[in-house]
């Protein structure tokens, strides 16, 4: 897996909490599993802490996310 970097710009002050969906199929948005089919819900995962964003602050974090 490739190292990758995600930027957030001019995100409005307040606390935040990232996360990560796995979009197995592409389609855009996190699809709940269906049990007719026996699909499971696709992956996320949380940030194990939350993210204060303050005026003219830069934050960053290394996050080492494993697929």
């Amino acid at each position: 897996s490739a190292d990758e970097t995600v930027r957030f710009i001019d995100l409005p002050i307040g606390t935040y909490q990232v996360r990560v969906v796995f979009d197995e199929n592409n389609n855009g948005k996190w699809d709940a599993g269906f049990y007719e089919t026996l699909t499971q819900p696709e992956r996320i995962i949380f940030l194990d802490q939350k993210l204060d964003i303050r005026a003219n602050w830069t934050t960053e974090i290394e996050w080492k996310v494993k697929n």
